[in-house]
């Protein structure tokens, strides 16, 4: 943490790992090391895992990713291929729209997705988060319009 202008915490939303998590925060938080946001790796959307919630109050960082546990990202690994290569999966696409996000972009999807997602779904917190991160990382000079969710 000596040697970096800014973090990004990756963690899977249990307490063994996150307890070890929170260390590493305080530390880089004494050190004024700036935390850009956490990845959250190796999700599988159960009870028994702390919520997006909880783990951003708790080390008072936005979660700008939420990575669900797959198969095919270990079977892509097995073959030594990157995972977003592999196939298209929510972790696949989650990491898709990481990196637009932290590039200053807008992820596109498709038109499809984006007419029936207004009806049926609601806008998870990280999409949100990677949003503000973006308006809040340009420079004024480089900044897009981009769209309120």
């Amino acid at each position: 943490m000596i040697a970096s202008d800014e973090l990004i915490v990756v963690t899977t939303p249990d307490h063994v790992t996150l307890n070890s998590t929170m260390r590493a925060v305080k530390i880089a938080k004494d050190r004024r090391t700036p935390i850009i946001g956490i990845i959250l790796n190796k999700v599988y959307g159960k009870d028994f895992e702390i919520p997006l919630e909880d783990i951003e109050k708790v080390s008072g960082c936005n979660v700008l990713a939420v990575l669900p546990h797959e198969i095919q990202v270990v079977e892509a690994l097995s073959k030594c291929v990157p995972s977003t290569l592999y196939k298209d999966t929510d972790s696949t696409i989650e990491f898709r729209k990481l990196a637009a996000s932290l590039l200053g972009e807008e992820y596109k999807t498709s038109k499809f997705k984006r007419f029936f997602g207004k009806f049926f779904s609601r806008v998870p917190k990280q999409d949100v988060n990677r949003v503000i991160f973006r308006k809040t990382r340009l420079a004024p000079e480089m900044k897009i319009n981009v769209p309120e969710i």
